[in-house]
């Protein structure tokens, strides 16, 4: 059998009971960790404007659009899917030159679901299928990355296999719906100094978007190149390295190396944050006391967010500065989407202290990476004294889960920067219901967030 046959093989030989136990557990958080994203993200910037947007042009259909009506399973999986990513405050997979959101997966399994009335169990499945395919086709060693492709091409392979799933596409549409989708998903990735999170959403969403529309044509009947992986000009042809994966002998775990963010920051600044608040709550000294900051950090980190001193004015800046984390952490003792907003970012305070963070690459972190995120933060005061910590995880990495009131509680901020405490309880308990009830009461309690409600009782405290 191609590659296409092989994993429409490994799909179908899936169950809710061939996963183990921890990996069921964890992606209940995961999805629950999502979720808390697409909802936080519904009064943020551009994003916010783009789902308005949608709820006001929205289609008549039968999926459910977050804190929206219904419309088509097209564009419900790019609304919801462009929510979850908008924060970039989701999860995160890594392997050697390649990083990676595997929650980009949710909306469109999500509205593929809705679409067949899918039991809770059978969603739950299909995504921790597709949670698995995305990550090992990111550790395949595959240099997607490397060749100046988004991690689209993964993605688009991985909702192909989820939705066909949940659709219930026999063995051979499953194969022709993978090879349509892999077919059409390569994206030329941004340069990383130039990408906002708009933009990545975007690329995400669309794949989404994408994919439901190539899994359904599939289903009626449309056949793809099943040799889009080996064949002449290829996918492996054109990255220059076959994938390389024994999908007969693969089990579902891979969800257990995915991390979640604690920090509304860059997965590689997560160390360094928890680094900086420990230091700040242990010694009890405020930035006015601060000489200057250094950390000393990882290759990828430093390539990404410190390897040079740059202005940083915009959210784009900040999300990509070392610097600028750091010395909004240790300002306001944390980093959520307020320390994003512009007039945050442009703030005096922020702006002077950041001029006096070093960024050093350290050789012996490096060589840690991806298994851990080694870090060294110093902070030197003005009367002399220097203190120091080291960090190679946070609360959250996949080495080190966190603890689950923590994720409940990082779901309930996130839901009241656009929700009514009910709306985000309602989620919560749909969530913890889900492996007994049918999708569509998650949908539901989705679509019946009410941002206004939120913004009516915030005002009325006032």
């Amino acid at each position: 059998m191609g590659i296409c046959e092989q994993l429409a093989s490994y799909v179908w030989r899936a169950s809710w009971d061939t996963i183990s136990p921890e990996a069921r557990g964890k992606m209940r958080q995961h999805i629950l960790d999502s979720l808390g994203c697409a909802i936080g993200a519904l009064s943020t910037g551009v994003v916010a404007q783009l789902a308005a947007d949608e709820i006001e042009l929205r289609a008549s259909g039968p999926c459910s659009l977050v804190a929206g009506g219904k419309t088509t399973p097209e564009r419900a999986a790019f609304h919801n899917a462009l929510l979850v990513q908008a924060l970039q405050f989701g999860d995160t997979f890594i392997a050697a030159g390649e990083v990676c959101q595997p929650s980009d997966n949710l909306a469109g399994l999500l509205a593929a679901a809705e679409l067949t009335a899918a039991p809770g169990r059978e969603f739950l499945a299909a995504l921790t299928v597709a949670y698995h395919i995305y990550c090992r086709l990111a550790a395949s060693g595959v240099p997607v990355a490397g060749k100046g492709f988004a991690p689209t091409i993964q993605l688009a392979i991985s909702l192909a296999c989820g939705m066909s799933r949940v659709l219930g596409l026999s063995e051979h549409q499953t194969a022709h719906a993978i090879a349509l989708c892999a077919a059409g998903g390569l994206t030329v990735a941004s340069p990383k100094n130039s990408s906002s999170a708009e933009s990545r959403g975007l690329a995400s969403a669309n794949t989404a978007f994408q994919c439901i529309h190539y899994v359904r044509l599939a289903q009626k009947g449309i056949q793809g190149p099943l040799d889009v992986f080996e064949g002449h000009r290829g996918l492996e042809h054109l990255l220059g390295k076959p994938f390389g994966i024994d999908w007969d002998n693969e089990t579902y775990d891979a969800i257990l190396a995915c991390s979640m963010r604690r920090f509304n920051a860059d997965f590689h600044a997560q160390s360094v944050i928890e680094a900086i608040l420990e230091l700040r709550g242990e010694h009890r000294f405020t930035a006015a006391d601060v000489q200057g900051l250094q950390v000393d950090i990882f290759q990828a980190a430093y390539d990404r967010m410190g390897g040079t001193q740059k202005p940083v004015r915009t959210r784009q800046d900040a999300e990509r500065s070392l610097p600028y984390l750091m010395s909004v952490a240790l300002l306001d003792g944390e980093v959520g989407p307020a320390q994003f907003e512009l007039r945050r970012i442009q703030g005096e305070d922020v702006q002077t202290l950041l001029r006096n963070v070093t960024v050093w690459l350290s050789q012996a972190y490096t060589a840690r990476y991806p298994d851990n995120l080694h870090c060294k933060v110093r902070a030197g005061l003005k009367d002399g004294r220097i203190f120091e910590t080291e960090k190679s995880d946070y609360p959250g990495f996949f080495r080190r889960p966190a603890p689950v009131e923590q994720l409940i509680e990082k779901f309930k901020q996130l839901g009241r920067l656009s929700a009514s405490d009910r709306s985000v309880q309602n989620v919560i308990e749909a969530v913890a219901r889900l492996e007994q009830r049918p999708i569509t009461e998650l949908c539901t309690a989705l679509r019946e967030i009410r941002p206004e409600s939120a913004m009516s009782s915030g005002s009325a405290a006032a």
